[in-house]
């Protein structure tokens, strides 16, 4: 803390960064809350997602829309994170439980779709142009 009684240097980077970091992100939600934006069809849509059973669904229109659960944890929804970066078009969704998640995300048909999935069953249905990046274990 500086002798004057403000903020120390430290702090102020610290609120900086975190201001940033909000900004970058244009939506967020969680499982328990859901999640819903409007997205441009035809652009690029990149998804990092956890690991877990998730079906990406293309559907008519311009919104993005994410539901998951965990099916042994349901009061542990709140803790899994879904944010989205609408300037870089990233969905990212991550935290919760170990086991048993599931999501579905829809997404506009028009999308250009790149997905990220460590593990577990990826469902992909309804879109033209998908490209799966480092989808290991599980099966698509």
């Amino acid at each position: 803390m500086s002798g004057q009684g403000g903020i120390g240097m430290r702090h102020g980077v610290f609120a900086f960064c975190s201001l940033m970091t909000m900004a970058a992100v244009s939506g967020a939600g969680s499982c328990a809350t859901g999640f819903e934006r409007e997205y441009e069809a035809g652009s690029e849509v990149r998804i990092r997602v956890r690991s877990g059973d998730t079906e990406i669904v293309g559907v008519p229109g311009t919104k993005l829309k994410v539901t998951c659960y965990f099916r042994e944890h349901s009061e542990r929804d709140k803790d899994a994170r879904i944010e989205f970066d609408h300037k870089g078009g990233e969905l990212r969704i991550g935290g919760g439980p170990s086991n048993d998640f599931h999501a579905r995300i829809e997404v506009p048909q028009r999308a250009h779709l790149w997905v990220r999935s460590p593990a577990g069953d990826l469902k992909v249905k309804g879109l033209k142009v998908i490209r799966i990046s480092r989808c290991m274990p599980g099966s698509y």
